[in-house]
């Protein structure tokens, strides 16, 4: 999967969260600054999960 095309799916994933994608930054690992709530972050973790699984 492409970084643009996994960029524009974890911002969707994070808004569907009703989280903020705040800043991402690429170099040899991605860096996501994301705002939200701590319930969030288990569902979060599992599409993260999901997605590195293909």
């Amino acid at each position: 999967m492409g970084g643009a095309s996994l960029h524009s799916r974890l911002r969707d994933l994070i808004a569907e969260l009703g989280s903020e994608l705040l800043d991402v930054s690429h170099g040899q690992a991605v860096r996501l600054q994301v705002s939200m709530s701590a319930t969030a972050v288990e569902a979060l973790q599992e599409l993260l999960l999901s997605i590195t699984r293909g």
